[in-house]
């Protein structure tokens, strides 16, 4: 999908993330989250919401921890 021109709306991605959350890949979340970092495209308090629990339901809370300065920087509250 983050390939795809023009790219698919946040909504879009967040209803990927939630399927594959439903799936139990946890680490394909985070590996997507991480390619739509390195590409620049925008995220959104849901997805960074959906990571989080990634993280959690995978055992890292510390890499939990790590998400919510981006949280923070974005405005979310």
């Amino acid at each position: 999908m983050v390939t795809m021109k023009p790219l698919p709306s946040l909504v879009d991605f967040s209803k990927l993330f939630k399927t594959m959350i439903i799936m139990k890949h946890y680490s394909a979340v985070v590996s997507l989250f991480r390619e739509m970092q390195k590409l620049g495209i925008p995220i959104d308090g849901v997805i960074l919401n959906i990571v989080i629990n990634s993280y959690c339901l995978m055992h890292r809370v510390d890499c939990a921890f790590s998400v919510l300065p981006i949280y923070l920087k974005n405005g979310y509250s």
